[in-house]
């Protein structure tokens, strides 16, 4: 009994060294590749990939910490990959991203970079259902945007700036449809917003920190309504 005990657990040990190799292995693939997708291995690790995700995150925290950033975005996502029901997980990656890694970087465009990776991890976290979930996830791009994308300094201009280059946007609300898609925007729901504030300029931030901070304040809970009235205005 000891002797079956005994093997199972090296058996075990084994597995999670394997799945250690293979998740670093896959992690400077996709850095090298600069690809986004999960591979199926690790889809099918089923609560390993648990494991896989917190070393991953030891593995991000250390590097931020070392001020070595070539590889932080690729590991918020692919952690953002594996655990795809956690808001807590990608918003405090995300907020790594757009706060902790940007503070430390002078030059802008870099920090631009790092900026977009935040705004993006946020938005493809959020899906079609009404959830508390993609309420917290709306929040926070709600309060990134108003940080760091008002118009309120030089710098943050030159993001806004950037950001409408990206994507394209207009001022008029009509003329963003195509992108509004890539943005998880309901165009109908801009279009009340619009009816509520008056004609908005979409080409400035200020729309999509209302549009999150309305999409959030159902879910969002009791505690965070003054925020999203502040947010809201």
């Amino acid at each position: 009994m000891m002797k079956k005990k005994y093997i199972l657990s090296v058996l075990s040990m084994l597995f999670i060294v394997f799945c250690c190799i293979e998740t670093d292995k896959y992690s400077k693939r996709i850095i090298a590749d600069q690809k986004q997708i999960v591979s199926p291995l690790l889809l099918s690790m089923g609560g390993f990939r648990n494991i896989i995700s917190d070393i991953l995150m030891v593995r991000l925290q250390y590097l931020i910490d070392e001020n070595d950033f070539a590889e932080v975005q690729y590991l918020a996502k692919l952690i953002q990959e594996l655990n795809p029901d956690s808001a807590n997980l990608t918003i405090f990656n995300a907020w790594n991203l757009a706060y902790n890694v940007t503070i430390v970087i002078p030059d802008e465009q870099t920090k631009w970079y790092f900026l977009n990776s935040a705004v993006e991890l946020l938005t493809d976290a959020i899906t079609d259902e009404n959830s508390q979930k993609n309420a917290r996830l709306r929040y926070e791009l709600a309060v990134l945007f108003l940080n760091k994308l008002s118009n309120v300094s030089q710098e943050e201009t030159f993001y806004v700036d950037l950001w409408n280059k990206k994507y394209g946007l207009k001022k008029n609300l009509e003329d963003n449809r195509p992108t509004f898609d890539k943005l998880k925007i309901d165009i109908d729901i801009a279009r009340h917003l619009d009816e509520i504030y008056g004609m908005q300029d979409w080409s400035t931030s200020t729309p999509y920190i209302r549009y999150n901070a309305f999409m959030a304040k159902e879910k969002i809970g009791e505690n965070w309504q003054e925020n999203i009235r502040v947010l809201l205005k």
